[in-house]
């Protein structure tokens, strides 16, 4: 949904659309747009799409979105405008499938070299679990203010809040040797292959206000368009981490996806980071004639960020963590925690001629 070009507007009317296709493509649209006097209007747009990726078992994707939003004072010098936006998505991930067979292929050792001359697995196979999935869902709020100082000159001030969660759980075969087993070391059909179990459970936010002025003006015969303004911005990502799974081997060329493995559970371990930043900046697109153009600009950034992170103790294998005296097992003990600051220069400077 695109929340630039779905703005309420001075006019009402419905709009709908729907659409298929191959691979069971389905896809539909709903913009309602209302007038409420005559300065002010609502909107609201939904959106839903569910698909199958071509050639390809189990293997799907589905998106659904909500967008209401409000406007007042438009066609006046005072202009508000309100907006959320949802979306969910729910798909299976695809870990692909194995080179065996493929132009370049060869196998992992002479004990799996009978694989060099097996053939190719179907294309369509799918060696993920029915318990794999790749859930997101996005929230953001907008508030927007705007402000008439002259015909040619504008501020705004702009609010956002935003939250985007994913989880997603996708298993996809192991490569190596040690990962293969042989029951029948004569049948590569008998052959099977060990699976990993890739997860991941994050949620990020963004809160963000930023005042601009925009403004067109003369100075004797040049033309200038310029926009400055400051701007806030804190973004915050939490990492949870969970325990692992263990998905059983697979069969190579007749993958069994049937099974659940169970979901993620989080295991109290997580990594957190958090940026603040203040920026000013100033842009200016000079019309030094009909056809010659120059335009430059430089922006200041002061930021300042912060990470921790814990890990379970009494873990085995590299980067395992003791546990303290008296701290019991699997209990999350931080590992990391630091911070930094600094400043940001970045500028910009170029020429245009319309030929």
């Amino acid at each position: 949904i695109n929340m630039i070009s779905k703005q309420p507007r001075l006019d009402s009317g419905i709009d709908a659309s729907a659409s298929a296709g191959s691979a069971w493509f389905r896809r539909g649209t709903l913009d309602i747009n209302q007038a409420i006097g005559e300065t002010s209007a609502v909107r609201l747009n939904l959106m839903g799409e569910k698909t199958h990726d071509a050639g390809r078992d189990k293997v799907k994707n589905e998106r659904y979105g909500v967008a209401p939003s409000a406007a007042f004072g438009l066609g006046t010098e005072n202009r508000l405008y309100l907006n959320y936006l949802h979306v969910t998505q729910h798909n299976t991930p695809d870990g692909g499938i194995p080179t065996i067979g493929l132009p370049g292929y060869s196998a992992p050792n002479a004990g799996t070299s009978a694989l060099n001359h097996s053939g190719k697995v179907a294309t369509s196979n799918f060696y993920g679990t029915d318990s794999d999935y790749d859930d997101s869902t996005t929230d953001t709020v907008t508030m927007r203010f705007e402000h008439d100082l002259s015909d040619t000159t504008t501020i705004r001030n702009t609010t956002r809040w935003s939250r985007v969660k994913q989880d997603y759980l996708m298993t996809a075969v192991m490569g190596g040797a040690s990962n293969i087993t042989q029951p029948n070391p004569n049948d590569v059909g008998t052959w099977t292959w060990s699976r990993l179990a890739n997860t991941k459970d994050t949620s990020n936010k963004l809160l963000t206000n930023q005042t601009n002025l925009t403004s067109t003006f003369y100075t004797g015969a040049i033309g200038h368009d310029v926009s400055t303004g400051v701007e806030f911005t804190r973004e915050t990502q939490t990492n949870y981490g969970v325990y692992p799974l263990t998905p059983p081997a697979v069969n190579i060329y007749h993958p069994n996806s049937d099974i659940s493995i169970g979901g993620l559970n989080r295991s109290g371990a997580n990594a957190n980071g958090q940026t603040d930043t203040f920026g000013v900046y100033a842009f200016d697109t000079l019309q030094i004639s009909q056809d010659f153009e120059l335009n430059g600009g430089i922006r200041l950034d002061n930021y300042q960020t912060k990470y921790d992170s814990a890990s379970l103790c009494g873990g085995t294998g590299r980067g395992a963590i003791a546990c303290p005296t008296g701290v019991a097992k699997n209990t999350p003990i931080t590992t990391v925690d630091t911070s930094t600051s600094g400043n940001l220069v970045n500028w910009k400077a170029g020429a245009l001629y319309h030929l």
